[in-house]
């Protein structure tokens, strides 16, 4: 026999590739892919505190104007201290069982206990100190503005193609919707304050 056909026969045979080693090198990859994918759609901020803090900001700012106001409009009749301080918490069922104009003695149909329940906490909890009426406004305004981010940011979720970019789209529409001039009199008006409870209930 040859030495070249020894040397070959004395090579050691091939070893085959360790199957650990490929899977952890697969992990590796689809852990930087997903951490590039995180700095590209901005996921990795939106899923932190960021995004809450600055709808917190915006909410509160943008109506702030609205925080040390007086009773104006229907809020004289509906928002009047003096009306709510005679009423015990035992009376209170009436909201549930009566109309809302039933204390003047008239009947509209319209039903807004809560509203009526929210004024009266206002009442027993700020006295006459009506800037804190209006800073509960404030304060659910920014409620229902973080639950507009949750919700938002959920259906986007559920889309595959939109899940990259839920965290950001949320915000965007979020802060659209803390912005937008159409919740001025929801926001500004203690007694159109149901509006924003509506908006709560139903977002939630």
């Amino acid at each position: 026999m040859s030495r070249r056909k020894r040397s070959r026969s004395k090579q050691a045979p091939k070893r085959k590739p360790d199957s650990r080693v490929a899977v952890s090198q697969q992990a590796a990859v689809g852990k930087e892919k997903a951490r590039l994918a995180r700095q590209l759609d901005w996921r990795g901020w939106s899923e932190g505190n960021w995004p809450y803090l600055v709808l917190a900001l915006v909410s509160l700012l943008v109506f702030a104007n609205a925080w040390p106001n007086s009773l104006a409009g229907d809020d004289v009749a509906f928002a009047n201290p003096e009306r709510f301080q005679s009423i015990g918490l035992a009376e209170t069922s009436r909201f549930f069982t009566h109309d809302l104009w039933a204390v003047s003695g008239a009947e509209s149909g319209l039903y807004r206990p809560l509203l009526l329940l929210s004024i009266w906490l206002d009442v027993k909890l700020f006295g006459d100190w009506v800037a804190a009426y209006h800073l509960v406004n404030l304060v659910l305004h920014l409620v229902a503005t973080l639950l507009v981010f949750g919700f938002i940011r959920y259906l986007l979720r559920q889309v595959a193609s939109s899940e990259p970019f839920a965290g950001w789209g949320a915000f965007l529409a979020a802060i659209l919707f803390a912005v937008h001039p159409v919740h001025a009199e929801a926001v500004n008006s203690i007694f159109n304050r149901s509006e924003i409870i509506v908006a709560i209930g139903t977002i939630a």
